[in-house]
């Protein structure tokens, strides 16, 4: 099963590299269990101490900013950002800060979340000439989101030394329940290479930690450590996922494997789970009259649409203001979901701006996106006639 996942991830996100047999593979409750994985086993091996700087693309999902602040790490955060004035797409000079060597790590989502952006060319150069500068850096990547991204290029498959993939099935292939994620690791990466310039008591207490479930602690790998750490070490024999997710997780991959064409470029299914997602983030922008990120490295997964921007379009930029200085963009979310049952995510949870709401073309029938914008134009158009009676 690890080939076939690995032959399947080739062709989804190792684009232009060859690392189907470079790469080990732990497959986890999905990828929120990777990250939670990931840091708890970057501290307990010390690659990850209280007070060391750890990068985080945002906007990002919000618990990725909690877990570093939390006692268990007090990590030091780094914020790279991009804007909505730059179609969400990250900087350059933004990803040159992780050149410092202070910088120990990187937490990525990529495509990025919650604009489902994927990083582009130049955030990809930019990212290896970055890794030329500061070599230690471990690079955290979830890239649940790659597949709705024609010719989606993983980061994972620039810098393969430094990276830990994070994928998951969930979103692809809509079974979120299943709990369907995968931890990649290549054979000669940074993780292993920085726990053997731990200190010497650094190393004696790491070999006390694994001496209970292998016989040579010193040559444990750290993916190997993951999944030892997931189960507290004492059940280690119990780790990872069981065998009918294991098998899902292959046949899910084997269904691509078996019906893609023309080098896995062409797979019937994600053409149509893509085209699905497009035409619905069409028929909701164009409903809105909201402008549309018509890039390459749009995934259309999903939308952060600007309510005060919508507003200052359609009634101008005094009533703009007006909304967002008498009211709390939970009022609008609040009203919207009163008014008409449809229910929208606040963007300020996925560390986006106040005034952003999120919206995923992933949930519901597609006729149902226009109906959306429709009903957001509506209750804004309640809003300019509030404002209107006040003003005379």
């Amino acid at each position: 099963m690890r080939k076939i996942i690995n032959y399947y991830l080739q062709e989804l996100s190792y684009e232009g590299t060859n690392l189907a047999d470079e790469t080990d593979l732990f497959p986890t409750e999905g990828g929120t269990a990777a990250i939670v994985y990931a840091f708890h086993s970057l501290a307990e091996n010390h690659l990850l101490k209280k007070g060391d700087k750890i990068a985080i693309n945002e906007p990002i999902f919000t618990p990725y900013l909690r877990i570093p602040e939390l006692k268990d790490y007090q990590l030091v955060e780094v914020d790279l950002h991009s804007y909505e004035k730059n179609n969400w797409e990250i900087e350059p000079k933004e990803i040159e800060k992780l050149s410092d060597p202070s910088i120990k790590a990187l937490m990525v989502v990529n495509p990025t979340n919650p604009t489902s952006k994927e990083f582009d060319k130049n955030a990809l150069d930019a990212i290896r000439k970055a890794v030329k500068k500061n070599p230690d850096l471990m690079i955290i990547s979830d890239e649940v989101y790659g597949a709705f991204v024609p010719h989606f290029k993983s980061i994972y498959s620039v810098v393969p030394y430094n990276t830990m993939l994070v994928y998951s099935y969930s979103k692809l292939y809509g079974c979120t329940g299943w709990r369907l994620g995968i931890i990649g690791l290549n054979k000669k990466n940074v993780f292993d290479d920085n726990i053997s310039k731990l200190t010497e008591a650094e190393k004696a207490q790491l070999h006390k930690r694994y001496s209970s479930v292998v016989l040579d602690p010193d040559k444990m790998k750290f993916i190997d450590r993951l999944c030892a750490d997931s189960r507290s070490i004492g059940l280690y024999h119990t780790a990872g996922l069981s065998t009918p997710q294991q098998i899902m997780e292959a046949l899910f991959s084997m269904t691509h494997l078996l019906t893609s064409t023309n080098g896995g470029s062409d797979d019937p299914y994600i053409d149509i789970a893509r085209k699905l997602v497009t035409d619905r983030y069409d028929q909701l922008h164009d409903a809105m009259k909201a402008p549309k990120d018509e890039t390459d490295t749009n995934s259309h997964y999903y939308s952060l649409i600007d309510i005060y921007r919508l507003a200052e379009n359609q009634y101008g930029k005094d009533f703009r203001n007006y909304l967002a200085n008498n009211f709390q963009q939970v009022d609008f979310l609040l009203k919207l979901a009163e008014k008409n049952g449809v229910v929208l995510v606040d963007g300020v949870g996925f560390g986006a701006k106040p005034g952003e709401l999120r919206v995923s073309q992933a949930n519901l029938p597609t006729n149902d996106y226009a109906l959306i914008g429709k009903q957001v134009l509506e209750l804004l158009k309640e809003y300019h006639e509030e404002y209107e009676k006040e003003s005379k």
